[in-house]
């Protein structure tokens, strides 16, 4: 959730490493960190999901924010793990 420190190198790996990656954030999510993230990770990854959820939550905020996410990640982890 809000993947505020994973920078490019870590990136540059995500398709390489054959594991299954999620990235969630909050649409105006409050940490700059993020900003342009989204473009960057499709734009270097085929296999990578994203998902936004309105609001400014960050990382584990969003879970508060969206109770109905905690499900939706289950469910994700289930079939892609």
């Amino acid at each position: 959730l809000s993947p505020g420190s994973f920078g490019e190198e870590s990136i540059n790996q995500i398709d390489r490493s054959g594991a299954a990656w999620l990235f969630v954030k909050s649409t105006r999510e409050r940490a700059k960190s993020l900003e342009g993230f989204f473009g960057e990770l499709t734009k270097k990854s085929q296999t990578a999901q994203t998902m936004e959820v309105p609001g400014t939550e960050h990382a584990t905020d969003i879970l508060t924010a969206h109770v109905e996410l905690a499900e939706m990640l289950a469910l994700w982890f289930q079939h892609k793990l």
